[in-house]
């Protein structure tokens, strides 16, 4: 991802979200967090810089699924993320990722290397390797 990049976090749990963040930003990552749908949508009327939205799926209010609908729709050059710590349980929008929490860096970096060599809509969560679970106790791992 480019100097301006940025990747929208949005999830309920604060400690959750900062875990992430704090991985992402560790990473060389632009970060910007949200703790639900009304304060991600807001966060991208306001910015043009975030290139990633990585999703909790389970959140009150609008959930996961239908905030990366809403998403794709206004923004559709916004690559999709959507993560869980819970069976998948909901379709995503086309081209939109998901990944079971808790993940590792070496999981996320694939997709944001993908997201950024590849033309808005052009990577399929399938063409992208996702790296299998490293133990508990690797440093990169977001234990959650």
């Amino acid at each position: 991802m480019g100097e301006c990049d940025v990747i929208l976090v949005v999830d309920d749990e604060k400690a959750v979200r900062g875990a992430i963040a704090a991985m992402l930003s560790r990473a060389g990552y632009g970060v910007v967090e949200a703790s639900g749908a009304t304060e991600a949508l807001r966060i991208l009327e306001s910015r043009s810089d975030v290139m990633v939205l990585l999703t909790d799926c389970t959140m009150p209010g609008m959930r996961g699924e239908e905030l990366a609908t809403a998403v794709v729709q206004r923004w559709p050059e916004i690559k999709i993320i959507a993560m869980s710590g819970q069976p998948r349980s909901a379709e995503l929008p086309d081209g939109a990722t998901y990944i079971a929490k808790p993940f590792r860096l070496s999981t996320l970096d694939p997709l944001m290397r993908a997201f950024s060599a590849a033309p808005s809509g052009a990577v399929q969560p399938d063409a992208v390797p996702l790296p299998g679970s490293a133990p508990a106790d690797a440093p990169e791992r977001l234990a959650l």
